[in-house]
């Protein structure tokens, strides 16, 4: 582990304390998650077709992912992708987006001006969750 940006006041005691405080009780893995997500659709499985420039595939995941749990999500999302990839109706698989599809939206905006631009939809959502799916694989 590296400190860095220690602020002068802070004496090395107060370090020592801080470093056997996470040494007796850890401290929280925030990687487990976004490595490996909650979703149908695993955080490094979309990683690893990202880094086969497999554009296509990238977006249908993104597109399809949903929570395990949640069947009514599953279903939703089953019928944006067919709305996608098997009729080509944008318009219609925006009508099914929740407001929640923030993410879906952006792709399928990109997909709506071009209709083949996977690489472009992709390059369309926020590049923090661009770079988890890369960095999780």
């Amino acid at each position: 582990m590296a400190l860095r940006f220690i602020p002068k006041e802070i004496s090395d005691d107060q370090i020592a304390f801080q470093v056997n405080r996470i040494i007796k009780d850890g401290f929280i893995n925030y990687f487990g998650m976004q490595r490996f997500g909650s979703y149908s659709i695993h955080t490094h499985e979309i990683g690893r077709a990202c880094l086969r420039q497999n554009w296509i595939e990238v977006c249908k995941m993104l597109l399809e992912q949903h929570p395990e749990i949640d069947d009514e999500q599953r279903q939703r999302k089953e019928m944006i992708c067919h709305s996608v990839f098997v009729e080509g109706d944008i318009e219609g698989a925006l009508d099914l987006l929740d407001r929640r599809d923030r993410l879906e939206k952006s792709i399928l905006m990109v997909l709506k001006r071009q209709p083949n631009g996977y690489y472009n939809a992709f390059q369309n959502i926020a590049r923090n969750s661009r770079f988890i799916y890369i960095h999780s694989y």
